[in-house]
């Protein structure tokens, strides 16, 4: 049984407006499955998971090097290289969180996503979905004005993908497939699990 995982994210560029909701933090990983050094980033993050998955949302996405030839990579190279070079990610592993590339060793980025998840939201979110597959999101927005403006990203990952990459790793969770933009007048950060 595979799992998708649909995040329906948005970066939020505000700094000094109080928000009542609770944040889900967006941590997003870039990595090659030929870096050596992603293997102990990923496995940090495959630790850390559990005990941060009520407020935070993870997103992997893969480069093309060192080894040009990552699948994660090569089954959407145009969105995975728009999203690497929005970031002007140079190096792997990078981490980002909530829009923001974090200046730290990976050992200190519990840190960072538990210090995020402090902060306060703009939204709140629910999502119900029935046994037909149809999903409906409702969202809260309102401490939100019409000027913030934004656009909504639906993203879909695959997780528990098995493959023997040349640095070692055998399972990659959470790995990016696909990215919609929507313009909307929202900035949000959420996940919805769905099982096929």
């Amino acid at each position: 049984m595979k799992s998708f995982m649909i995040s329906i994210l948005f970066l939020l560029l505000l700094s000094t407006v109080a928000f009542p909701f609770d944040r889900i933090v967006l941590g997003e990983l870039f990595a090659n499955h030929g870096c050596p050094y992603c293997v102990t980033a990923n496995q940090f993050l495959d630790e850390l998971y559990p005990d941060i998955s009520d407020h935070t949302a993870l997103i992997r996405y893969h480069v093309w090097w060192p080894a040009s030839d990552d699948p994660f990579y090569e089954y959407n190279p145009e969105q995975n290289r728009g999203r690497t070079t929005y970031y002007a990610v140079s190096a792997v592993p990078a981490f980002v969180i909530d829009g923001e590339v974090v200046d730290a060793p990976y050992g200190q980025w519990d840190d960072s996503l538990d210090a995020r998840a402090e902060v306060s939201s703009p939204i709140a979110i629910e999502i119900d979905t029935s046994i037909f597959g149809e999903v409906t999101i409702r969202i809260d927005t309102r401490d939100l004005t019409e000027s913030m403006g934004g656009k909504l990203f639906v993203v879909i990952t695959e997780d528990s993908i098995h493959h023997i990459a040349p640095n070692g790793e055998t399972m990659f969770p959470v790995s990016y497939t696909h990215l919609r933009a929507h313009e909307t007048s929202l900035h949000l950060v959420c996940r919805l699990l769905l099982e096929k």
